[in-house]
């Protein structure tokens, strides 16, 4: 497929796993890939394909002493262009908790949230083929898995129209939260943060407790964290003229990898699928709000129509990479049970960390096509641990990681390349480079379990044959022309594209892989 470039991709694969020789031809470094922006041998997008990446896509380490702004830091980080040293105070305009938030009371509502028309006798009224019912409370004394509980009424059209209640929580103190969290203000829509300090008492002498908001390119990110010596900011104004990977300035935010405050890029990253004895399994979408990144996208003069359309379509495509993070969660432990190198375990819990952002990252784009929250519902783990065996592990890894990864990496390079918004574009080319990076994850598994195992090489080949053999050819929809201005693959493009990764990288990969491995 002409918009993605396969052939440097592969030879930067093939580069980092040294088997470059198996297919002939040199790596090289290059400026014309659009799912990376720059490959060079080994890496993809700028990230190390041998050694992975870090979780939060930091924008670089601190430092006892750094420049920002003018301003010399010793110890402490300068604030808006003041100078501090040994620890001093930064100045008081920074963001910073003294005391813990009591927010405005919820009071529970004595009304059933249920419509009058399905209380009547025999309930329902109105259902049909067309119309799905479901109640999962009436009175907000029904919602009691968390604090603050309130039962509300929705409906959703869809293919059909959904219609029911559901239960949200939130916060009225810190006490309402989970551990690692801090209860948040916001008028009736309070909310539980990330945070490792409650107040500016938690810190260290002269350090302060600092709020955080950083905006990745694709949602904010809000933390509370304590100052730390190594802190590279304090706030927004002392990453002024520190440009990220792309030439565009950073923001002040906790890098939770580091564990120190940094002026991080403004990046973000979209999946793996995950498998249960060959089916896939994702969980249901309800209405709630902790699973949603703010989205600064203005879904624009369109019709109600395609509104809904555009919401199913990335809360499917939230619901992917939700069910991403449970199948990084079990390879990790698979990883553990068959004894493979540390290396892979580490790349395993970033890409984790990625898939969680992008999940976030499209409930975020989805409510705001919905016009309101959207987020997971309960996913199933039964079965999941069900097969451990190495064979096992490696056919798992050709479907979801070596294919599924790729092809999600094309799509999101497609994506990339024919949205209109500019926060879309943004979104798909970061998530291109993020899912290049998983897909070489599994590209280097299957190396070691082959390596290991040599006579799993025929039958990692035979599976990808198969995949590309049960391929049947489609013809686009025109009607769905209209949906590549908002970067999504028309589905009648889907095969062309994933034959296309298929036979230019993703087949001659593992033929490379399993021919050195055969021939040693």
């Amino acid at each position: 497929m002409g918009d993605f470039r396969f052939g440097v991709w592969r030879q930067a694969l093939l580069g980092s796993l040294g088997l470059l020789s198996a297919c002939g031809g040199q790596a090289t470094s290059v400026n014309d890939s659009p799912a990376s922006g720059n490959t060079a041998s080994g890496n993809v997008g700028g990230t190390d394909a041998g050694s992975g990446t870090d979780a939060g896509g930091a924008g670089g380490t601190g430092s006892g002493t750094t420049s920002t702004n003018g301003a010399t830091v010793t110890g402490q980080a300068a604030t808006n262009g003041a100078t501090t040293g040994g620890g001093g105070h930064p100045t008081p305009n920074v963001d910073h908790r003294v005391e813990p938030a009591v927010c405005d009371p919820f009071t529970p509502s004595p009304d059933s949230a249920i419509p009058p028309k399905y209380l009547g006798e025999g309930g329902a009224a109105g259902a049909s083929e067309f119309l799905t019912l479901d109640f999962q409370c009436e009175f907000d004394s029904d919602c009691t898995d968390g604090n603050n509980g309130d039962c509300y009424f929705y409906s959703e059209t869809y293919d059909q129209t959904y219609e029911g209640t559901r239960c949200s929580y939130g916060c009225q103190v810190d006490a309402d939260c989970a551990i690692g969290n801090v209860c948040e203000c916001s008028g009736g829509n309070n909310r539980c943060v990330d945070a490792n300090c409650t107040t500016d008492a938690d810190c260290d002498v002269d350090r302060l407790c600092l709020r955080t908001e950083y905006f990745d390119g694709c949602s904010t990110n809000t933390y509370y964290a304590c100052q730390t010596s190594r802190d590279e900011c304090a706030g927004n104004d002392d990453c002024d003229g520190t440009p990220n990977q792309y030439g565009e300035a950073s923001e002040c935010g906790f890098d939770v990898a580091e564990g120190h405050h940094a002026c991080m890029p403004i990046n973000c990253q979209i999946g793996r699928p995950f498998l249960i004895q060959g089916a896939e399994r994702r969980a249901e979408t309800l209405r709630r709000s902790d699973w949603r990144s703010e989205m600064p996208l203005d879904p624009g003069d369109i019709s109600q129509a395609e509104r809904q359309e555009l919401a199913a379509r990335w809360e499917k495509i939230a619901s992917m990479e939700h069910a991403s993070i449970a199948a990084f969660a079990r390879f990790a432990l698979q990883l553990l049970s068959v004894g493979a190198p540390a290396d892979l375990l580490e790349r395993t819990h970033a890409a984790m960390a990625d898939e969680t952002r992008h999940a976030r990252i499209a409930y975020g784009i989805a409510s705001r096509y919905a016009g309101h929250d959207l987020g997971p519902a309960q996913l199933s783990m039964d079965g999941a641990l069900a097969e451990s065996d190495l064979l096992s592990l490696v056919l798992n890894a050709v479907v979801e990681g070596c294919i599924g990864e790729t092809v999600a990496a094309a799509e999101a390079t497609w994506g990339s390349e024919h949205a209109e918004a500019p926060v879309v574009r943004e979104v798909f080319a970061t998530i291109a480079t993020d899912e290049a990076r998983h897909a070489e994850l599994a590209f280097a598994f299957v190396h070691w379990a082959v390596l290991r195992d040599p006579r799993l090489a025929p039958v990692v080949l035979t599976t990808v044959e198969q995949a590309l053999a049960s391929l049947e050819p489609t013809e686009p929809n025109p009607a769905d022309a209209w949906l590549a201005r908002h970067g999504l693959l028309p589905d009648g493009r889907r095969p062309e594209l994933r034959r296309a990764a298929l036979e230019e990288m993703i087949l001659p990969c593992l033929r490379a892989i399993c021919a050195v491995e055969r021939a040693a």
